[in-house]
């Protein structure tokens, strides 16, 4: 199995860290409109996803719906590791 390219890292990170920012900058949002805060983050978090997807399949020479499907697999499990009941 090949490691993780530094490029397939620094986008992972990118797609947590701008929506993390942007919930950052919006926060009073949450406290005057909460429906609203709950509706503009996964917009951002979609925006950030797509965006970095395009920009790391589109240097893909070789399989590329095997390595999308790897990295959306990859996404998923980092998901579901991050919101564990870490008791």
């Amino acid at each position: 199995m090949k490691a993780i390219d530094r490029r397939s890292l620094l986008f992972g990170f990118l797609v947590w860290l701008i929506p993390f920012i942007v919930s950052v900058a919006i926060f009073p949002i949450r406290t005057s409109s909460r429906a609203l805060f709950e509706s503009i983050m996964p917009v951002v978090v979609a925006i950030s996803v797509v965006l970095f997807s395009i920009l790391y399949l589109r240097r893909v020479e070789a399989d590329l719906f095997k390595t999308g499907v790897k990295s959306g697999y990859l996404g998923q499990v980092s998901l579901v590791w991050g919101h564990l009941d870490r008791r």
